[in-house]
């Protein structure tokens, strides 16, 4: 089930500052690959053991630093394998 912009804003206000991902959790692609890797989990082609949004903030995270998807409104968190560091436009 697709989550609304209202929904994600909302889950991004109730995690905890301290999550690395936390600036990703509004950008639309966020709940594509959320719902991809739920259903790769209900078809038991995979088997996610830890938190799905760790893994789903670092899927979008490299998608962004690779240029891949456009980085829309979102801060993008540096990370040990990409020096670069993207901002969002403001």
């Amino acid at each position: 089930m697709a989550r609304g912009t209202k929904e994600q804003k909302q889950e991004a206000d109730d995690v905890d500052s301290k999550f690395p991902y936390r600036g990703l959790l509004t950008h639309p692609a966020w709940s594509a690959i959320d719902r991809a890797l739920g259903e790769l989990e209900a078809n038991h082609d995979v088997r996610i053991q830890t938190a799905r949004r760790y893994l789903v903030g670092y899927l979008l995270q490299h998608l962004l630093g690779e240029g891949l998807i456009s980085p829309l409104e979102v801060e993008i968190p540096e990370t040990k394998s990409s020096r670069k560091k993207l901002h969002a436009v403001r």
